[in-house]
């Protein structure tokens, strides 16, 4: 399947087949235009302003028919590359046919959507159409001075936004046209005077030197040699704008630059060609010899990237301090403002600046990418990490829970990184990215208060490279790590793996598949796309990201509480996160599924953090959770020890089965199922919502299971009880 913007429709609003989404899921993580595109694509579809096209325009966009055929991918193929190419220039024309395959996409879901519409609605929709009828149609008669004067209007007005193209008059008078052509003419008789002027103007003979070819005279030109203005010693600094992987810097109009070794196999649009320079007009030469100021320059010796077999990265010149890093796209990003007790969480989004040292945290839902020179690195959603600069200006990134991908466009690219055990310099190549991935592991059962976590790190390199050990500031190793030398070339697709078990040894990884998360830079489902919007649209408040985050937990909608407690739970607080757990109302309380993701996704990390994040989602279940009930909760998210089972805890977990809080009841069956050798095979003749009497059949066959010595046999490697 090719990646046109029609199928990067397609496959964003979830109408492929399997096959064929795992298919352009490649190409996309392939393409370097395809990922700045989607979040064009998802800011114009969440711009509210922007307008519909303008009624009575020309061309392929404009035509409602050739919209519907280019949905229904019937657009003959001479049209399609004309299509995208004003789609991808216009903002209004991409958001129009993304929000319209969009709208058919929801309709093939739900069909009962566009079933025949009800008697009010009908009439509703029928005044609307008089209502329009009754205006005035565009294109009435004008008078000639009228249409002078919006011709001129059109003519000098600036364009209010990049890329959408103005809408002209079709129908130009009479009296228009004329003063149109005179003034042309008269423009060509100055050009024409001025440019004899110039050839036969008296000159400096003090400042020429004469060029021959020969026997030939060479036509006269002057050569005018550009002159650098000198800036103002104290002028206000730029405002930062958006960079892109390719090239360090966005069109002003969104578009994707499209250069000759960036296009994708398989795009449909491609390069305009350069248009045609205007034809010379011939002078005659005069009889004595041209003279032309040559301006004195010297050239540059040619950059030659060196070998890295034969020169040793110690040896190459270090490059200059890197350019300040910015956010690139897909924001918001929170950063760590102060320090100490004044320590504040603040958002950044796309086009934000970025200092040296930074701390982030990246809220759920949402993929940032930072630009820092020649690097771009994204982050996904629940990751902690910092950016620093090594002693040498090289960049590096710092991860402490989560996942990051970095890679670059330049030829050859340095990128420092400190990941759990692992830490050193790594060298990539164009487009071959590396994939970090730190997890927090917990042992089952254990107290987060007294037990220290562990962390294991991969490190995944698609294209391969070269990976030397440093200190966290660039220096050499003090104690090296065993396993793998001090600079060690990694194959394609092969990585590094440490695990805190054995904090003082790393290994290398065989060649294996790209893991399928470094691939994802947009959220896949509605519901989070919707929930990424409203979070986008809270933190963009100038105020602490705590307070937007808090007033966002209390939205009508779940998707938007989940999101704003799991992002508050990130950032240590846990209030929000204990409060939706344990909420037992029937208009509040999450409904199995919702209230599974959230627990999953928060509550094993903050139990993984360290005693202090642990030690503050206890003290939240005590003051948030059922009065007099926190220590049981606790415990029961935590999750009970080998010894804590064998003496009662069993049967316990299914007596709290018939237990009035609903939390109770909800992790008790969540226990219960991670006892079991495969959960597959709990019994869901349940409803932890419902009464004791629904609840009786199901509560049986747990008792029985747990008679029969279950918590026992999950150690043993036989099988069923």
């Amino acid at each position: 399947m090719r990646l046109t913007l029609r199928t990067l429709l397609a496959w964003l609003d979830g109408v492929l087949s399997e096959g064929d989404r795992k298919a352009l899921a490649a190409k996309v993580a392939a393409s370097p235009v395809a990922p700045r595109l989607i979040e064009r694509i998802k800011e114009v579809m969440a711009h509210p302003g922007l307008s519909a096209p303008e009624p009575g325009g020309s061309g392929l966009t404009d035509d409602a028919n050739s919209v519907s055929e280019f949905l229904d991918n019937a657009l003959p193929a001479d049209r399609l590359e004309g299509f995208e190419r004003i789609c991808l220039e216009s903002e209004i024309h991409l958001a129009e046919v993304a929000d319209c395959h969009a709208l058919l996409a929801e309709l093939t879901r739900d069909t009962a959507a566009a079933g025949p519409l009800d008697p009010p609605m009908q009439s509703r929709l029928r005044k609307i159409v008089a209502r329009e009828i009754s205006q005035d149609a565009i294109g009435t008669e004008r008078t000639e001075s009228g249409a002078l004067g919006k011709l001129v209007q059109d003519a000098t007005a600036p364009r209010t936004k990049p890329g959408v193209p103005i809408v002209r008059q079709k129908n130009r008078s009479s009296l228009g046209a004329w003063l149109s052509v005179a003034g042309a003419l008269a423009l060509v008789a100055a050009l024409g005077g001025v440019l004899v002027w110039q050839v036969w103007r008296p000159v400096d003979r003090g400042r020429q030197v004469a060029v021959t070819d020969g026997a030939k005279d060479v036509t006269p030109r002057e050569v005018v040699a550009p002159v650098a203005e000198e800036a103002p010693t104290n002028a206000p600094a730029a405002e930062p704008e958006e960079t892109s992987p390719q090239s360090g810097r966005d069109d002003p109009s969104g578009v994707p630059p499209q250069t000759a070794d960036q296009n994708q196999p398989g795009e449909a649009t491609e390069v305009p060609a350069a248009e045609p320079e205007p034809p010379t007009v011939a002078v005659p030469a005069p009889e004595e010899p041209v003279v032309v100021p040559l301006p004195v320059m010297e050239a540059d010796p040619p950059l030659v990237d060196p070998d890295p077999e034969a020169v040793r990265p110690e040896d190459v010149p270090r490059p200059p301090p890197p350019a300040p890093a910015t956010v690139v796209s897909g924001g918001p990003l929170l950063r760590r403002v102060g320090g100490g007790d004044a320590a504040t969480w603040r958002a950044v989004g796309a086009g934000g600046p970025l200092g040296d040292a930074e701390e982030f945290v990246v809220p759920v839902h949402v993929y940032p990418q930072i630009a820092r020179g020649d690097l771009v690195i994204r982050l996904s959603p629940g990751t902690r990490c910092a950016t620093t600069v090594d002693r040498d200006g090289t960049p590096r990134l710092e991860v402490v829970f989560g996942r990051a991908v970095v890679w670059t466009e330049a030829a050859r690219a340095e990128v420092g990184i400190t990941a759990g055990g692992l830490s050193g310099r790594w060298t990539l190549g164009p487009r071959q990215p590396i994939g970090i991935d730190v997890a927090l592991t917990r042992e089952r059962g254990t107290d987060p208060t007294v037990v220290p976590p562990g962390r294991s790190t991969t490190i995944f390199a698609t294209g391969g490279g070269l990976w030397r050990q440093t200190e966290n500031d660039g220096g050499p190793p003090g104690v090296p790590l065993a396993g793998v030398p001090i600079e060690q070339p990694l194959p394609p697709r092969g990585g590094l793996m440490w695990d805190s078990s054995a904090a003082g040894a790393a290994r290398m990884l065989p060649p294996a598949v790209e893991p399928g998360w470094m691939r994802v830079s947009a959220p896949t489902g509605r519901v989070e796309r919707l929930a990424a919007m409203a979070l986008t649209s809270a933190l963009a408040a100038d105020v602490p990201a705590a307070e937007s985050l808090e007033l966002l937990a209390g939205s009508r909608l779940d998707e938007d509480r989940i999101a704003a407690a799991a992002t508050l739970a990130l950032l240590g607080s846990y209030g929000p996160l204990v409060e939706m757990l344990c909420e037992d109302s029937p208009d509040r309380r999450l409904c199995e599924g919702e209230w599974t993701l959230l627990e999953t996704s928060t509550v094993p990390l903050a139990l993984s953090r360290g005693s202090n994040a642990a030690a503050g989602l206890r003290q939240a279940f005590d003051t948030l959770g059922p009065a007099g009930r926190g220590a049981e909760i606790f415990l029961l998210a935590r999750g009970l020890s080998p010894d804590e089972l064998a003496g009662g805890g069993a049967e316990g977990l299914v007596a709290s089965l018939e237990d009035p809080a609903l939390v109770v009841r909800r992790y008790a069956s969540a226990n219960l199922v991670a006892l079991l050798p495969d959960p597959a095979e709990a019994t869901w003749d349940r409803r932890l919502n419902g009464s004791g009497r629904l609840n009786d059949k199901g509560i049986a066959w747990w008792r029985e299971r747990v008679a029969a010595g279950l918590p026992g046999r999950r150690a043993d490697a036989g099988g069923e009880p």
